[in-house]
């Protein structure tokens, strides 16, 4: 075993007295004399950009290593600085875009979740009726004199429940931002845009658990919009069909900009 000056100790990062140690499967074992320090190398090639769409796909880091043939650390550590390298999600819509529709669309949808999980809708019947009642009054773009009508009623059958006074009383609190998008033109009532979103949030972030630091969760977030972004659209139907083989960048970029390619 001589010596191997190519490979440098990560910790003082000399190359001077590296010796081969051994090898595990493909990974090559390596020890660093002066700082009596182990460490390791993979030889193999790995696709770095590859890598990251496996993570932002909701791929483990077990999971990852697994397939690659890494330790779970190298893992997080490839996919945190190709994260690191992806400019923020707001400057490069500034830097790239400026084509929208200017349609203002709201999302109630968590709004109306922490109503179900307060009332315990999904284990518990006994508030369901109150809830698809609070559903039917939340659902359809009503006129105020209407929405206070129906809230009224509300208010006169449920009274003596201080559970379902709370959640009206909610409601009361927040009906100005609830029903702003009434007051915006062309706002649509469906919001199955944003819910669309939020289902695939809640399906990484179901997969992926947990993150290591607030910081690598900002950079995941920032990279998993900008990868949405910049995915073509491959189920769109009816008169949206166009829209199949295109990205949402290619659809409201500047003109004459071209689009870098980050992943």
């Amino acid at each position: 075993m001589g010596r191997m000056k190519k490979y440098k100790c990560p910790n003082c990062k000399t190359t001077n007295y590296v010796i081969c140690y051994g090898y595990r499967k493909k990974v090559i074992r390596l020890f660093y004399k002066y700082c009596q320090r182990y460490f390791s190398f993979n030889p193999c090639f790995t696709d770095n950009k590859v890598l990251l769409n496996d993570h932002l796909d909701g791929l483990s880091f077990r999971k990852i290593a697994r397939k690659y043939r890494i330790s779970k650390s190298l893992a997080w550590k490839i996919c945190h600085q190709e994260l690191r390298k992806l400019p923020n999600n707001n400057q490069f819509t500034f830097n790239f875009c400026n084509r929208f529709s200017h349609v203002f669309l709201f999302d109630g949808k968590y709004f109306k979740e922490n109503i179900r999980r307060n009332l315990k809708i999904r284990s518990d019947n006994t508030y369901k009726p109150f809830m698809k009642r609070i559903e039917s009054v939340l659902r359809n773009k009503i006129s105020d004199q209407n929405l206070n009508h129906w809230l009224w009623c509300l208010y006169r059958d449920y009274q003596q429940d201080p559970v379902c006074l709370s959640v009206l009383t909610n409601i009361e609190k927040y009906k100005q931002e609830l029903t702003a998008y009434r007051n915006i033109h062309q706002a649509p009532i469906t919001t199955n845009l944003i819910e669309g979103l939020n289902g695939h949030f809640e399906s990484r972030f179901f997969a992926l658990r947990s993150f290591q630091t607030i910081k690598h969760t900002k950079l995941w977030i920032n990279g998993y919009v900008l990868k949405r972004r910049l995915t073509k659209y491959t189920d769109c139907r009816g008169r949206f069909r166009r829209l199949n083989g295109k990205t949402g960048v290619e659809m409201t970029k500047k003109p004459g900009i071209d689009i870098p390619i980050l992943f």
